[in-house]
């Protein structure tokens, strides 16, 4: 993924995370596992991008 992918994606995941802050049904679990996917791409382009080996917390 290149530099200019990664922040289309990444303004695409922030919208949606904002979207779903701004709906009045939205629950807080949804929110979280939004954010969660927001930043689990940072860090796997981060870790891509400095050669960092990826470690599964699990």
């Amino acid at each position: 993924m290149t530099e200019e992918q990664f922040k289309k994606l990444l303004e695409q995941e922030r919208k949606r995370l904002h979207d779903l802050c701004n709906q009045p049904s939205i629950l807080p679990e949804q929110i979280l596992q939004q954010s969660e996917s927001l930043d689990e791409l940072i860090v796997a382009f981060l870790q891509k991008k400095l050669s960092i080996p990826i470690k599964e917390d699990r």
